[in-house]
């Protein structure tokens, strides 16, 4: 609202437009016999987004063809923040794979993290769908350093280890800090999230003193687990893809 004054009457309100959201119907294929009320995901590829979908009056049969209506702002957060704290690793308990793959395997679940922001192994910006390699490559980063960790590793905890096995571990090491400093910043551009302390170097802080914490909140932070059933070795770590809306 804004005001104005007038010599005769004093201050007026006048009432500023405010841009109506944009409705549309879209068509989707129903990916399996739901009932009525029921909410699935489904993407939109023109603005690259997942949506909540309801079902219609009498519920869908699995490939019925479902014309619902769209809000193309419908995953803006108001909100501007963390979804949960970075140590709230077992919130979805012990077992979750975004809490053991961070401990046992933080490269598979950056791989899967990287592949849902659509990132590339560098953490870069990936177009023409070479995303897609992400996690294929994760798996093979990780599969080689377990196989040069066995054979280079000293026998014996007395033997001091070899340059070429600490080179590794650096390297493996230097790579995994970057890669979560990347994306954690990524992260924070994207759901417009300040730095709270360390502010300059809080995701390089982040990554190398809290790594396994920080992985498993940016999992928690891109995906919605209260809906999406988390998944070990996928490209993304949820269940299969949700189908994709034609307008």
């Amino acid at each position: 609202m804004t005001e104005y004054k007038d010599q005769n009457y004093g201050a007026v309100l006048t009432a500023e437009p405010i841009e109506a959201l944009a409705m549309r119907m879209v068509e989707v294929t129903a990916p399996a016999n739901m009932q009525e009320g029921y909410k699935f995901r489904a993407i939109d590829e023109s603005i690259l987004t997942a949506n909540n979908l309801p079902q219609p009056a009498g519920g869908c049969i699995i490939g019925q063809i479902l014309t619902v209506p769209f809000n193309p702002r419908a995953n803006e957060s108001p909100t501007l923040g963390w979804k949960d704290d970075i140590f709230d690793c077992t919130k979805f308990g012990f077992i979750h794979p975004s809490f053991l793959t961070a401990c046992c395997c933080p490269l598979i679940l950056m791989g899967q993290i990287m592949t849902r922001l659509k990132l590339d192994w560098l953490a870069k910006e990936a177009p023409d769908g070479t995303w897609k390699d992400t996690f294929r490559r994760m798996i093979y980063i990780t599969i080689g350093y377990f196989i040069l960790h066995m054979v280079l590793a000293p026998t014996d905890p007395s033997i001091p280890s070899s340059l070429l096995y600490n080179f590794v571990m650096l390297v493996y090491t230097v790579y995994l800090v970057y890669l979560v400093a990347m994306v954690r910043k990524k992260v924070r551009e994207r759901d417009q999230i300040s730095e709270e302390t360390c502010i300059g170097c809080e995701d390089v802080v982040c990554a190398f003193w809290c790594g396994c914490c920080t992985i498993s909140q940016l999992a928690r932070q891109t995906a919605d687990y209260e809906l999406d059933n988390a998944l070990f070795l996928t490209p993304d770590g949820l269940t299969s893809a949700p189908p994709v809306m034609d307008v």
